[in-house]
């Protein structure tokens, strides 16, 4: 009876071990079976990024690599899971984003006239007239001290150059010219015709006009700094300005400043909701050059 006993007992010690051993080898092969599945995986996706690198150990995505080719990788692989490589799909997408931002600036190339290196300190909607008339090929002879002088002068802002345009006093108030006999200056100096009041116009009209190759005289304030001491309908701190070109994905402005400053750029890069808030709150006085 014990021998029987001692018979079962190995037999079933025999049994388990087969299983356990049978059990262990397929374990073995799914395992092997996955990790050459993920291998595979892995290398697929280093073949088809390498079609997008122009050196792919380098990091140097290939500069004409399109949207729809980097969209083809993103959706293919998109449960990837290796760091290495997503950071590699990634790298095209930063690339991409970089080139279409890039293209995204509409930018006028005016040549830079500055107002106080032509001592004319209060010459800043002069200025930018003058930047404009000549960016469409009128005045090209013409020096900014003399255009300042023959501005028409007015005890009202609304009729000529209130103040002094060459010298800072009275500093407690603006000294300036509003939009539409800036424009009629514009007209009667140049003979040119196509200078318009743009007031009231919104920053996306702004835009456009920018848009078309058209500057645009835009009233804010010194270093965007915010409004203060109103009178005659302007802040003390007003300073007018050229909109010069903006960005279409990042909603940015390009702002040049007629302001030589001696440790920074006058041409400034400004987000649109910055700008708008203040030409907003200056009444959106603006002058377009078309």
């Amino acid at each position: 009876m014990k021998n029987i006993n001692l018979k079962e007992n190995k037999l079933m010690i025999f049994l388990f071990v087969m299983i356990l051993t049978i059990l262990t080898v397929l374990l073995i092969f799914f395992i092997g079976s996955i990790s050459n599945n993920t291998n595979s995986y892995k290398n697929s996706v280093k073949e088809d990024l390498k079609l997008l690198y122009s050196d792919y150990d380098k990091n140097i995505v290939r500069s004409d690599v399109t949207r729809i080719e980097y969209n083809n990788i993103k959706i293919k692989y998109h449960d990837l899971k290796d760091k290495e490589l997503i950071d590699k799909i990634n790298n095209i997408d930063n690339y991409l984003k970089e080139k279409e931002i890039a293209s995204a600036w509409t930018k006028l190339n005016i040549k830079y006239i500055s107002q106080n290196e032509n001592k004319v300190l209060n010459g800043c909607e002069a200025a930018c007239l003058l930047m404009s008339l000549q960016y469409k090929g009128y005045l090209k002879n013409m020096n900014l001290y003399d255009y300042s002088d023959k501005m028409p002068k007015s005890d009202d802002p609304n009729k000529g150059f209130y103040l002094d345009i060459f010298k800072k006093e009275p500093k407690d108030k603006s000294h300036w010219i509003a939009p539409k006999p800036l424009r009629d200056y514009g007209i009667t100096s140049s003979n040119y015709y196509n200078i318009f009041d743009g007031t009231g116009y919104s920053l996306d009209d702004l835009d456009n006009e920018v848009k078309n190759g058209n500057p645009v005289i835009i009233y804010l304030t010194a270093q965007f700094e915010e409004p203060k001491d109103f009178y005659n309908g302007v802040p003390k701190n007003l300073h007018v300005q050229l909109l010069a070109g903006y960005n279409e994905i990042t909603k940015e402005q390009l702002i040049i400043d007629p302001w030589k400053y001696k440790k920074k750029s006058s041409y400034w890069i400004k987000s649109k909701k910055e700008i708008e808030k203040i030409y907003n709150k200056l009444g959106k006085k603006a002058v377009i050059v078309r």
